[in-house]
């Protein structure tokens, strides 16, 4: 070996160079840092939420509620101007043509909503929980003004009989009420509510 201070041949196992006292004991080598793994990035990025029930309403439910409100509004409001009331009934007249109307502008506003709802836009839930307020705030003042002015009871029980296709009497049953319209209105709007809420992260557009 070579000593590196004199660059005097020495033997391999020499610790101390004879000629300049140079310490040459081998030194042990570096040892390298093992780089750590880098800690992973955590993200406020929220996942993707199952969406059958978004598609069966941009794709079904809301095209037939939207039109259907338009068609139901015109033909209400149309109706009830042309029939002729008592003077009695005058207020009905009334109250059922603004009840077509506001079916009407329910419309627009479902119109709204479904383009909203179908481009992933921001504004789409919110414009569909607009159209649901509306309509279902219509048709319960609309049932309730018509059982106070009729002097109709709150809750109205219908029973009739026909004869079925094999020549048996069956017996039909039905009920009506204002009440029952709010809660099944107040339960959809709900139920929309929530789904739309947690989904509000997936309309960023």
């Amino acid at each position: 070996m070579i000593c590196p201070n004199c660059g005097e041949k020495i033997p391999d196992n020499t610790v101390v160079c004879p000629l300049c006292s140079f310490s040459v004991k081998k030194q042990p080598a570096p040892e390298i840092a093992e780089s750590e793994p880098a800690a992973p990035e955590y993200t406020d990025q929220k996942p993707a939420l199952p969406m059958k029930w978004h598609k069966f309403l941009v794709f079904f439910l809301l095209w037939a509620e939207t039109i259907g409100s338009f068609i139901g509004g015109l033909a209400i409001a149309l109706v009830a101007l042309l029939q002729n009331s008592d003077t009695g009934y005058l207020s009905v007249k009334v109250i059922t043509v603004l009840y077509g109307a506001a079916l009407i502008g329910c419309a627009v506003i479902g119109g709204l909503a479904l383009y909203g709802l179908l481009g992933m836009k921001s504004k789409g839930p919110r414009l569909y929980m607009i159209f649901l307020y509306a309509f279902s705030a219509a048709t319960v003042i609309y049932e309730t003004l018509g059982t106070i002015i009729l002097h109709l009871p709150l809750f109205h029980l219908d029973v009739s009989s026909y004869v079925t296709s094999n020549g048996g009497e069956g017996v039909s049953v039905s009920i009506s009420s204002p009440v029952i319209t709010f809660v099944m209105a107040a339960l959809f709007v709900l139920l929309n509510c929530v789904y739309y809420r947690k989904r509000k992260h997936m309309f960023t557009k």
